[in-house]
């Protein structure tokens, strides 16, 4: 696809120079306000610090109900070194797991862009364990990933869209959403203009020092994020044990249902 006609990359150029726009446009506005309201960028802040660690507890909640499920997984891997499907999942799924936490200590400070840096990194190992799940045992890109080399994220997306949509007449655009969340994410990684307009503070027309962009950030983006990066969690989880220990399906169901419950 070329640069020209790239709707992912177009999508999230036109959401930057909203952005930009609006940052440009508000001045006055934001002016008027702490005239009239001096202590509004504090209170805002000290609401979505509030709120920030309300979702904080919810998610860690839903994280330490999956640990047993992460840590049984090595009762498939006989040696830690072993080049296995089932040794890379209990790995990556491990680190996922240290992700979360470190998001969540993040969060809690206020840093949303380090902590969106780490949810692309929780999405790239949940969606290598599905590429190696799928594939299997004979994957290349298993033996490639345990030689230490790259595996691209675009070869995970094109094999989950294959595996979505086999069998079915209107195919689902499962590679094209996720191309989408992950040039998203991908802003974090590689420290774009994008990423660091969450890093302004609009009412001191500066860096963000007292974190009140950070707050806002972490509260209405990072953690519903986090959030269905966990969902995601628990589906990888569910689809690991589908052929090697069926009878924790009740339980993961359960949990999948409880997390899809919170409204974060």
């Amino acid at each position: 696809m070329s640069e020209k006609n790239n709707p992912t990359k177009e999508f999230h150029l036109e959401a930057t120079r909203v952005h930009k726009k609006l940052l440009q446009s508000q001045e006055e506005k934001i002016e008027a306000i702490l005239e009239s309201d001096p202590e509004r960028p504090i209170r805002e802040r000290e609401s979505d610090r509030v709120a920030t660690l309300r979702q904080i507890s919810e998610l860690q909640k839903v994280l330490d109900v999956c640990l047993p499920y992460i840590r049984r997984i090595k009762s498939f891997v006989p040696k830690i070194s072993d080049e296995t499907v089932e040794a890379a999942c209990y790995l990556l799924f491990c680190q996922v797991l240290q992700h979360f936490e470190a998001v969540f200590v993040l969060s809690a400070e206020g840093k949303s862009v380090p902590a969106g840096e780490l949810t692309r990194a929780i999405g790239e190992a949940l969606d290598l364990i599905v590429l190696f799940e799928v594939e299997g045992k004979n994957s290349s890109h298993l033996k490639k990933w345990f030689d230490g080399e790259i595996v691209e994220n675009r070869k995970a997306r094109d094999s989950a869209h294959r595996f979505m949509n086999e069998g079915r007449k209107d195919p689902l655009p499962v590679a094209e959403l996720k191309a989408r969340i992950y040039a998203g994410l991908s802003k974090y990684s590689h420290m774009s203009y994008a990423a660091l307009l969450e890093s302004i503070d609009v009412y001191e027309r500066d860096f963000d020092w007292r974190r009140c962009a950070g707050f806002h950030y972490t509260n209405s983006g990072t953690l519903p994020f986090a959030l269905e990066m966990m969902r995601s969690l628990i589906t990888t989880l569910k689809q690991f044990y589908l052929s090697r220990d069926p009878e924790v399906f009740p339980a993961l169901d359960k949990i999948h249902e409880n997390c899809s419950a919170l409204a974060v």
